[in-house]
């Protein structure tokens, strides 16, 4: 999902996705949930007793407690993330993959029905690794977002024109807050929202068979950054566009886009339409 070119088959694959978690894997665990608990019942077997011969059992009972309460949190965070809040959505990924994980533990345990002697292999190893991995992925993120906010004027803004060239809208999104406002004069009105900037990249990227921006002078601070640049490039309808200069003034807050303005001269644009926010 994050490797499609097309931003708005990601968009719709995100929504897809939701809808399917939704319906299929919250009501695949309420149903899961509900027939392991009658089981259990009518059985006799106990609740969270992770000792004794029937060890097994208690362990992938308190698994199953932290996978639903995983399943919660996903959900909520996808729900914000339709919503707009786009950097919730960025932990989707890393909640699931720990999910997966607890999913196949508890399989084994309920397949192999290892006994308590055994179940530092079965169980305590796989979790050191889990929160092993959890940890290291924690520690990218934190050493990621300091790296956004100690990059220089001309590292920042280089970094903005090099995404963009290259299409990587998955890591140039992630340069702006969920609340970040767009000033473009291609656009027929102030872009508010990182879902409606994404609509407004993929709309203007449509009318555009190729475009390259280039920085031609970068001036500013940590909070602050001007850039002058200049553009080519050719239309889906083959006009050319040569040599449009403009410029773009960014403000950043913790590190990250909370506004843009662009100036340029309209006049210059080939026949394209402008966007509709």
């Amino acid at each position: 999902m994050n490797r499609a070119s097309h931003l708005q088959v990601v968009l719709d694959i995100i929504d897809t996705v939701y809808l399917l978690k939704c319906a299929l894997i919250m009501g695949g665990l309420v149903i899961t949930l509900a027939t392991g608990i009658l089981l259990t019942n009518r059985l006799g077997l106990p609740y969270f007793v992770i000792s004794g011969s029937q060890g097994w059992l208690g362990v992938s009972q308190l698994l199953a407690v932290i996978i639903a309460v995983n399943s919660v949190v996903l959900l909520y965070l996808m729900t914000l993330g339709r919503s707009g809040h786009r950097s919730y959505f960025r932990y989707v990924p890393a909640v699931g993959y720990n999910n997966i994980a607890l999913i196949s533990l508890v399989f084994i345990q309920m397949t192999v029905k290892p006994s308590g002697s055994e179940q530092a292999y079965a169980i305590g190893l796989p979790l050191f690794l889990l929160i092993a991995a959890d940890v290291a992925y924690i520690r990218s993120r934190v050493k990621a977002a300091r790296h956004l906010l100690e990059m220089s004027p001309q590292e920042f803004s280089t970094n903005y024109f090099r995404l963009l060239k290259e299409e990587n809208m998955t890591e140039f999104f992630r340069l702006f807050r969920d609340d970040a406002e767009f000033y473009d004069p291609f656009a027929l009105g102030p872009v508010i929202g990182i879902r409606a900037i994404q609509d407004f990249f993929q709309k203007l990227g449509d009318q555009f068979e190729e475009i390259d921006i280039q920085p031609t002078s970068i001036t500013g601070d940590r909070d602050t950054i001007s850039t002058e640049w200049v553009a080519k490039g050719v239309t889906k309808n083959g006009a050319i566009m040569a040599g449009l200069t403009g410029s773009n003034v960014m403000r950043r807050v913790s590190g990250k886009i909370k506004s843009i303005h662009i100036e340029f001269d309209l006049a210059k644009l080939p026949p394209i339409s402008r966007v509709p926010v």
